[in-house]
């Protein structure tokens, strides 16, 4: 069983006139970095919980305006525990329009295992505190056990020592807890507070989901380190590690597509982080769909933007029907380099592979020389602003941005996820294309238009057995090591 424990989201509609105002960090924008990255990389986790410090001392608004948030951008069960900066009358109303003030705290069973949240908040201290109530009522839960044991959602460590002199922090009374909890069912107690990932026997603490704290020398500093633990309790044993969140790598990608008339899938192949600690280089290389509906003012704003070359990756049939109006245009280098022309009859009619990832595979293994092309045409353009483009901005230029950002040293994970964006671009005119396709005598199946991350992950997985890494593949195909070289350095941000 797989779940997530985000904690301290500190989610305020207003962060005015409070200290984190001040420090140039927006904890409201990092949250949803964190829920973006869950989305990306852990869309298969079964439950989410967040143990406290939900808002920031949060109005009845500010409740409303984090389950909006939650129930728009997360499908899983959540789970709450609150935190000192929390108010129970406020979180009550504002998540289930209930009005009271009363301790918040209850116990469900998901598949077998018990979710058990208790509220350490204790007057709004920074140290917390369970009262007898709810130590009875947890003793009298924790008599009987679970069919797949119990976890504990808290704000507050139950710890006796703490690194930093932070014991402050801590729940006063986390002896009588563990009287209770010890000889349990109670798998793992998750708790958080520090802001800082840490392990103290079976209570496990989480990095914030919003900004990071850090003490030096006695003295808080806060910066923008944010992210969550990752647990799974198999056999009635959890295991849990740290994860981050990259601030630039889940940057909203749609700040990287440009908002055309008549492109939608108009993006930057930039802003990426590298595994070597990098950045691939924005406002260079673009990817795009079909052009052919370029508008005036969409042309006037490429041009503001520098871009004056163009890779157009479609055959013959698609540039005839669907002409592109950046050929011959004044300003504009135009080349054309018909991808498919390497595995398919140059009109298409002799059927399509049945898969995706088969597509891909057959582009890198038998159009090589056609993609070696269009990375010369970038290598040639180094000191100019590119746009290639197909006729979806999905497969074609794909498998060129596959290559690039695989060159540029990007994740896997990072490209599965760049891929996917596609089709939800284009989903509205996915009916369209398919009718400009049959005038020209062509049936499109329609798994052609979808950009599952299932697709991008079998082709990754066959093109790392067969070649091993992308430099590999290159100098197989006839690159030399010079070229490779200069691509790579167009590519990475100086």
């Amino acid at each position: 069983m797989k779940f997530l424990h985000l904690s301290d989201t500190h989610i305020l509609r207003n962060y005015k006139d409070i200290f984190i105002s001040k420090l140039n960090i927006d904890p409201t924008e990092n949250f949803l970095k964190t829920l973006r990255h869950i989305n990306a990389k852990h869309s298969d986790a079964e439950f989410i919980i967040i143990s406290g410090d939900l808002t920031y001392n949060g109005t009845v608004e500010d409740y409303r305006f984090l389950k909006n948030i939650l129930e728009k951008k997360l499908k899983q069960k959540i789970y709450f525990a609150l935190g000192n900066h929390d108010y129970s009358a406020n979180f009550r109303e504002g998540f289930f329009g209930e009005k009271s003030d009363e301790p918040f705290y209850y116990c469900e069973i998901n598949n077998g295992l018990r979710i058990i949240c208790l509220d350490t908040n204790c007057n709004n201290e920074d140290s917390g505190f369970l009262d007898k109530k709810q130590l009875d009522w947890l003793e009298k839960l924790l008599k009987e056990d679970s069919e797949n044991g119990s976890i504990i959602i808290m704000h507050h460590p139950p710890v006796t020592e703490f690194k930093d002199g932070l014991l402050g922090y801590a729940l006063k009374n986390s002896e009588e807890f563990y009287n209770i909890v010890n000889h349990s069912d109670v798998i793992a107690v998750l708790s958080g507070h520090t802001h800082k990932n840490a392990q103290f026997g079976i209570n496990y603490t989480a990095d914030s989901a919003s900004f990071g704290v850090d003490f030096e020398n006695g003295n808080m500093k806060i910066d923008d380190t944010i992210g969550f633990n990752v647990c799974e309790i198999i056999n009635k044993k959890i295991s849990v590690h740290s994860e981050k969140v990259n601030p630039m790598i889940f940057a909203d990608r749609e700040n990287f597509r440009l908002g055309l008339e008549g492109c939608l899938n108009f993006r930057d192949i930039g802003g990426y982080d590298t595994i070597d600690g990098k950045n691939v280089v924005s406002g260079k290389i673009y990817r795009a769909d079909s052009l052919a509906k370029l508008t005036e003012k969409d042309i006037d704003a490429l041009k503001s933007l520098g871009i004056n070359v163009v890779i157009d990756l479609r055959y013959s049939n698609e540039t005839e029907n669907e002409i592109n109006p950046l050929n011959n245009l004044d300003g504009f280098e135009y080349y054309n380099v018909s991808l498919l022309d390497g595995v398919f009859s140059n009109d298409l009619k002799g059927g399509f592979p049945p898969s995706l990832e088969e597509m891909y595979i057959q582009l890198v293994d038998e159009a090589k020389d056609l993609l070696i092309e269009v990375l010369r045409i970038i290598i040639k353009s180094s000191d100019k602003k590119i746009v290639y483009h197909c006729t979806a901005g999905k497969d074609r230029t794909g498998v060129i941005t596959v290559l690039l950002l695989l060159l540029a040293g990007v994740s896997k994970e990072e490209i599965i996820n760049d891929y996917s964006l596609t089709y939800g671009y284009i989903k509205d005119s996915v009916e369209k294309m398919i009718e400009n396709a049959v005038k020209t005598g062509i049936v499109l199946p329609r798994f052609l238009f979808k950009s599952d991350r299932e697709s991008m992950i079998e082709f990754l997985d066959y093109f790392t057995k067969k070649y091993g890494d992308v430099e590999k593949y290159l100098l197989q195909v006839s690159m030399k090591k010079e070229e490779i070289l200069e691509l790579k350095n167009i590519l990475i941000e100086k």
